[in-house]
């Protein structure tokens, strides 16, 4: 597999991920076989690239959508835009119930914890 003209080995030395991060990304098909070599030769993109996927892959994209939203990088096309959109919003959605969820968490073990130490105070 070369990307940009670097085969997995050079690419992943030159970006600091493992050979078989990159060749499972491309793969995947997450990695663009076409991708110009300045883009790469630093690196930045692929490693902005590699903690999208792991953070995509935590909020349960698919691969397929990881795919077509890192098209965005590139250019924007209509599938790809409504597609940001759409997770976009389920994400804030989710990031709604999470934060009240963490709320509500912290509130029921301060109490456990008030409890308990009212409890050993006690002598109980």
């Amino acid at each position: 597999m070369t990307t940009a003209g670097y085969s997995a080995q050079e690419l992943a030395k030159r970006v600091g991920l493992p050979v078989a991060l990159v060749h499972y990304y491309a793969q995947l098909g997450l990695l663009d076989e076409k991708e110009s070599s300045a883009s790469l030769c630093n690196g930045i993109e692929l490693v902005d690239s590699d903690t999208f996927i792991q953070c995509a892959a935590e909020a349960g994209l698919t691969h397929e959508e990881m795919a077509c939203l890192l098209t965005l990088n590139e250019r924007a096309d209509q599938q790809a835009l409504i597609l940001a959109a759409t997770k976009l919003l389920d994400m804030i959605k989710q990031h709604r119930c999470i934060i009240q969820l963490q709320s509500q968490l912290e509130t029921w073990l301060f109490e456990y914890s008030d409890a308990m130490s009212t409890q050993s105070n006690n002598g109980l």
